[in-house]
């Protein structure tokens, strides 16, 4: 019975141990979790095996049956096995749009090409190791082996969009990635009911760490307090967020009530600090109460990722919250000896950002499937290593309050300074999976001759708080559902 049973309880979020089977059915053992190949739809007219002739269930190898790519073809050819194109994805198109000749061939060589195959109805199958000059399946080396394009991150060797696909005889090898947090995957499936992998090589580089944040600048002071004009004490209004600051009004002989705005926002540890003017008492206003520090810290990420559309996205910690707003500064008295009023208080300071979480690690991920179902056979997939997740950022420190407006005689007092912002969260390690697939109940079927392999797990960052609380570790599996 060719049965392979791989035993990875820790790579599901079910209970279940994670099987796959070969063309056997005879799965006993949690069998709802076990995808037979008999029942994986075909490349209409491509799903055949190239190293077989067409009387044994193999392709024609001709004309009549698909197009022929060589490098020292050119793609203003016919695609023809006399006049090849150079291209793979010159021969992805071609076969794409006719679906009497969905195959094909590529010989010996190195192609660094991105390969795409979408809106291909009958589906498209690629088969290498074929001699260029006779044709003849020799399994000749062909490798499709792209660079990686800075500033692209989500880039495959193959990326297979709808369309059934067949990949034989050929190896794929993704690029190791330069921008940071970027994944490294060599092929990507979406929404394919029927992606072969036969006799290939499926390799995924070293996925990036993640670029360490940095703590932003405090910004300047907010403004000053105004110095009373004409005889009437004024105030000067701030804004933090969705908080107003004010300094508190400073008195003049023409306003008997005293000024009348004290310093806001209130804080609670200091209320009579940023009071407004009044007839008589210290000359200067008093400083306003300093904001308090974000209780708000962002939480370092306890997930992994996940499969979208977008590719493979990363886990990032959570960012802080912000610190709060400063009181205003109180105003100054009424100087009767020179008979000046008194000036206004400053602005309190706003509250420091919060600081940036961390983001996760690139993942390192040979073959990725977002609802496909995908056959591996006589095949080898090997995952490289994922990179570290970023450390979350400090929050930035609160910025200074405004200075006291200058009253003639009795200046008001400068806002208090603007409270802590809170610390951001450590992002998650990256994953090095060699099939990593959703849902986690579509097991990939890989037969008995294939060999799955993941490589090293990205670690995860930690927090910016004392406690430096560290964000979930990659996971490194051979096989793992999402």
């Amino acid at each position: 019975m060719r049965l392979v049973r791989l035993l990875l309880a820790s790579a599901l979020a079910s209970p279940l141990a994670l099987i796959e089977c070969g063309s056997d059915t005879s799965c006993d053992a949690d069998a709802s979790a076990c995808t037979d190949a008999s029942v994986v739809p075909g490349v209409s007219g491509g799903g055949c095996d190239s190293s077989k002739p067409a009387s044994q269930g193999g392709c024609a190898v001709d004309d009549t049956d698909g197009y022929f790519v060589s490098p020292a073809g050119n793609d203003a050819n016919d695609g023809s096995k006399a006049t090849p194109f150079e291209t793979i994805g010159k021969g992805i198109l071609a076969s794409a749009g006719n679906a009497q000749r969905p195959n094909v061939y590529v010989c010996a060589g190195s192609y660094a090409e991105n390969l795409v195959i979408q809106n291909a109805p009958a589906g498209v199958a690629l088969h290498g190791g074929f001699d260029c000059a006779s044709w003849a399946q020799v399994n000749a080396s062909t490798v499709v082996a792209p660079a990686w394009q800075t500033g692209n991150t989500s880039q495959y060797v193959l990326h297979v969009l709808g369309a059934a696909a067949v990949v034989e005889s050929m190896t794929l090898t993704a690029p190791d990635t330069t921008d940071p947090g970027a994944s490294s995957i060599a092929a990507y499936v979406d929404g394919s009911e029927g992606m072969t992998f036969r006799r290939a090589t499926v390799t995924a580089g070293v996925g990036a760490d993640a670029a360490q944040g940095t703590q932003q600048a405090a910004a300047a002071p907010n403004a000053s307090g105004a110095a009373a004009q004409n005889g009437n004490g004024v105030t000067t209004t701030c804004s933090c967020t969705s908080d107003t600051t004010i300094g508190g009004a400073g008195f003049s002989q023409q306003s008997d009530a005293g000024g009348p705005t004290a310093g806001e926002p209130v804080i609670p540890s200091d209320p009579d600090a940023g009071q407004p003017g009044t007839l008589t008492g210290i000359c200067a206003g008093g400083t306003g109460a300093n904001g308090l520090p974000s209780t708000s810290n962002g939480a370092s990420t306890a997930t992994l990722g996940g499969i979208t559309s977008s590719g493979w996205v990363s886990s990032n910690g959570g960012p802080g919250g912000v610190g709060g707003t400063a009181q205003g500064g109180g105003g100054a008295y009424w100087s009767i000896a020179s008979g000046l009023p008194g000036g206004g208080g400053g602005c309190g300071g706003c509250g420091g950002s919060g600081g940036a979480g961390g983001a996760g690690g690139g993942a390192s991920i040979a073959i990725g499937a977002l609802t496909s179902t995908l056959r591996i056979q006589s095949s080898t997939v090997r995952a490289g290593k994922a990179g570290n997740g970023a450390n979350g950022v400090a929050g930035q420190p609160g910025q200074p309050g405004g200075a006291g407006g200058n009253g003639g005689a009795c200046n008001g007092g400068n806002g208090g300074t603007g409270g802590q912002g809170g610390a951001g969260g450590g992002g998650a390690g990256g994953v090095s999976v060699g099939i990593a697939f959703t849902p986690n109940n579509a097991t990939p079927d890989v037969d008995a001759q294939s060999t799955v392999l993941a490589g090293t797990a990205g670690s995860g960052g930690h927090d910016a708080t004392a406690q430096m609380n560290q964000a979930i570790d990659g996971l490194a599996a051979p096989i793992h559902g999402f």
